[in-house]
């Protein structure tokens, strides 16, 4: 009830929604949700996250930043374990060595603030762009 979407916000969750079912058909793909401060494309983001869980898809929400992270696993605590809840959540510097197709969605959020390498010395990895489409079916 937290994270109640409104209006736009709910048009671009259903065609994200209905694009995530196309992309199955058409192969790996990149879609962005662009809107000012305050539009609610985090809000969307984690209504999306709990749809597509819902459809039993191996899903990640990615951030560079651990306080948007922090403030949803709490609000979601009580829902599901505090381990599953926080293995929903990923940094943006975690995908320089992931699998090819790890994972069927990963939802960047903020993705013009990742950064070029990994790691905590910015010395791993080649791109981060790169690796989160490396490790996402879609």
């Amino acid at each position: 009830p937290e994270f109640t979407m409104i209006d736009e916000q709910k048009i671009v969750f259903e065609e994200t929604l209905y694009l995530s079912e196309e992309v199955k058909k058409a192969g790996k793909s990149v879609l962005i949700v662009e809107g000012g401060p305050g539009t609610g494309k985090s809000v969307v983001a984690i209504n999306l996250l709990v749809a597509l869980l819902n459809r039993n898809l191996n899903v990640r929400y990615v951030s560079r930043n651990a306080a948007p992270r922090a403030v949803f696993e709490s609000k979601l605590s009580g829902t599901l374990k505090r381990s599953k809840i926080s293995s929903l959540f990923s940094g943006s510097s975690s995908f320089y060595n992931a699998k090819r197709d790890e994972y069927d969605v990963l939802l960047v959020d903020e993705a013009h603030r990742l950064n070029q390498f990994s790691g905590l010395y910015g010395n791993l990895g080649e791109n981060q762009v790169k690796e989160l489409i490396h490790a996402s079916r879609s």
